[in-house]
């Protein structure tokens, strides 16, 4: 059988097939994912380092590959547009074609048209990886992943998610089905405290936090009130915000919904490393159902001993789908071997700062 297929940038007519296909995917309504991709790619700050390509069989979308903008910080000062990996997919009956080579390889020249040096990836895995490097992708290094275990349960958290699967297909009730950030929100509630938490950000007052605090690595994201605004807008995905609520505010956590028994901490940010573990403290307590995970590979020593004191522990690699991904990072342009923006090699895990906020998994 033959096919015939194009290789387009996407257009608007587009929207709701592509939505159909993510949803074929990943899941989620074609409604929900239409909202999804309106906000990844349409809205984004970056517009210079944003592309999405479509393959097309006929009218019919039959392939996907997006990349969106970023922007970090270097120590001169100076910002830079970094493009990152995001939406790779092929519907099955068309994959083994050359179709997502073909989507790569316009989506990457349009990249380089537009003066984008280079690509991120944070969604590479143990899966993809070897395909990724055959791409043009270098490995950088791993997360590492530092857990909170949950609390006050005699088993697992993986047994806690099949027994209340159990229940609800008996009783059709859900005893996790509220959530995780249940129990959040009514604890937040009652801690009238020096720290607050809510469920709606404050980017102003956490970019001028992001100004104040110390930087521990040379390449760190850019977190302007901008950004910030945009990054928590994602339909997707749920958070909640812990502040302190000093005057200035000294530091903010994020955290995100990543399972049914499982929280990230997106991004923590203070001016003062008593401030970080007040900020991580609150969090654990209003968060208490759920195992909180935390990137650690850019952490500070002091930082560091802060998680060790909370109960945080290191995962061996490769434990989980959680601790399995990789950062790695390629060049745009055909035939361009350079990993180095401003003096400072990309591939030197030393030389970023890897937060969660960063990862478009949540």
């Amino acid at each position: 059988m033959k096919f015939d297929i194009q290789i387009v940038p996407f257009q608007p007519k587009f929207r709701r097939r592509a939505a159909e296909l993510r949803s074929s995917v990943f899941g989620h309504s074609p409604e929900l994912n239409e909202r999804y991709l309106d906000w990844k790619y349409d809205r984004n700050p970056v517009p210079e380092a944003t592309s999405l390509y479509l393959a097309l069989a006929g009218d019919e979308v039959v392939g996907m590959r997006g990349m969106f903008g970023t922007k970090w910080e270097f120590p001169t000062g100076e910002v830079v547009a970094l493009s990152q990996d995001a939406e790779v997919m092929v519907a099955p009956e068309y994959r083994g074609r050359g179709i997502y080579r073909a989507m790569d390889t316009a989506a990457l020249a349009r990249m380089s048209e537009r003066g984008v040096s280079h690509m991120i990836s944070m969604s590479a895995n143990a899966a993809n990886r070897a395909a990724a490097t055959r791409l043009g992708w270098t490995k950088v290094a791993g997360y590492d992943v530092a857990r909170r275990e949950m609390r006050g349960l005699p088993i697992g958290p993986e047994s806690v998610v099949r027994i209340a699967g159990a229940i609800e297909r008996r009783l059709n009730w859900n005893p996790l089905g509220r959530g995780q950030f249940h129990n959040f929100d009514r604890r937040a509630k009652r801690r009238p405290g020096s720290f607050g938490c809510v469920s709606r950000p404050n980017p102003g007052n956490f970019a001028r936090v992001v100004n104040r605090s110390p930087k521990t690595r040379p390449i760190h994201p850019l977190r302007s009130p901008e950004y910030l605004s945009w990054r928590f807008e994602n339909p997707l995905a749920q958070y909640r915000f812990v502040y302190s609520r000093e005057d200035p505010i000294g530091g903010f956590l994020v955290l995100a919904k990543a399972s049914s028994w499982r929280v990230g901490i997106l991004d923590l940010e203070a001016t003062e490393t008593g401030i970080a573990r007040d900020l991580l403290a609150t969090a654990i307590n209003c968060a208490s159902r759920a195992a909180l995970d935390l990137w650690t590979v850019s952490m500070s020593d002091d930082h560091a001993e802060v998680l060790e004191e909370l109960a945080f522990r290191q995962l061996p690699p490769d434990h989980s789908p959680a601790t399995d991904g990789v950062f790695m990072v390629r060049p745009t342009a055909v035939g361009d071997l350079s990993l180095t923006v401003n003096g400072l090699s990309l591939r030197d895990i030393n030389n970023w700062d890897l937060r969660m906020i960063s990862s478009d998994a949540y």
